[in-house]
């Protein structure tokens, strides 16, 4: 039987918690956006502008997006730009280890998983469906095509496009 945590009792909180998340549970969602925009904070009583993330899943709630979080997505999608993480996956969890500033009692923040999720991507070269190769994950093969040539390519599609790059420089 799932327990029901007393932050979601008349929740009215429109943004993603820990409270969201059951123990131990991870949730894969593909980012839709990310956006600027103004968000209320009650217990300081401000308004403050904030980097939100909205989810292709609509059953999970925007995400206001801290520096940690935004740094680990750069970092696991290979780009800096907001607009390449439109429509990519990524892994959601709550780390019990963070200190609460505002509940020292209830540590916990939701953080970025440091890994992707396993992606079913297909080659934009050649069509294959792209399969891991020795010690490199689909999601590491992915990520680094994208990063460097701007396009999911597979293990050989990668390794001929470096042949003629290397090729082109002599």
């Amino acid at each position: 039987m799932s327990k029901t945590h007393w932050k979601l009792l008349a929740d009215t909180s429109q943004y993603l918690g820990k409270q969201h998340f059951g123990p131990d549970e991870k949730k894969d969602v593909t980012i839709e956006s990310v956006e600027e925009q103004t968000v209320e904070n009650h217990a300081k009583r401000t308004k403050d502008v904030k980097a939100v993330i909205y989810f292709a899943e609509k059953d999970v709630r925007p995400l206001i997006a801290n520096k940690t979080n935004r740094s680990a997505i750069a970092e696991l999608l290979g780009s800096p730009f907001v607009e390449d993480w439109e429509g990519r996956k990524i892994t959601l969890w709550v780390d019990p280890k963070v200190p609460n500033n505002f509940d020292p009692a209830n540590p916990g923040a939701v953080r970025v998983w440091p890994t992707l999720p396993e992606e079913s991507v297909v080659c934009e070269n050649c069509g294959v469906l792209i399969e891991a190769h020795d010690n490199y994950s689909v999601n590491k093969i992915v990520t680094r095509s994208r990063a460097r040539w701007g396009k999911a390519l597979c293990w050989d599609c990668s390794m001929a496009k470096i042949n003629s790059d290397t090729e082109a420089e002599k």
